[in-house]
């Protein structure tokens, strides 16, 4: 409801909050959803471009890439997943250097114990 006061329209050429959440050419509202049981990926994109092309006339596109798509929820160009995960890569990487330096120490280990047994007799 802040956003006509920080100077955020959305898109929209709206002032107040009631006119941009009505703005159809406003881009407030990211959806997200999973498909039905027995639905496929490209059966929900043609039922999605059907939709796009009947609501095109009432919304036109301001830019190329604005476009309802259907797509896995890890590939989605907006949401969590995409700060998260290069950050999830991150510590995934980190924690398997962490292993390999205790798995390294442990045969390091094993091996000294072996050669000093080896030595004695």
């Amino acid at each position: 409801m802040t956003a006509p006061q920080l100077g955020i329209s959305f898109g929209s050429q709206q002032t107040t909050p009631s006119g941009i959440l009505a703005d159809r050419r406003a881009g407030v509202l990211f959806p997200h959803g999973s498909l039905r049981p027995g639905t496929t990926l490209a059966n929900a994109a043609s039922q999605t471009d059907a939709l796009w092309a009947a609501l095109a006339p009432e919304r036109p596109p301001t830019d190329a890439a604005e476009q309802l798509r259907v797509a896995p929820f890890w590939q989605s160009p907006t949401g969590a997943q995409t700060y998260m995960l290069p950050t999830l890569i991150v510590l995934s990487a980190m924690g398997l250097l962490v292993l390999l330096i205790a798995c390294a120490n442990l045969a390091g280990l094993v091996l000294a114990c072996g050669v000093s047994r080896r030595g004695r007799a």
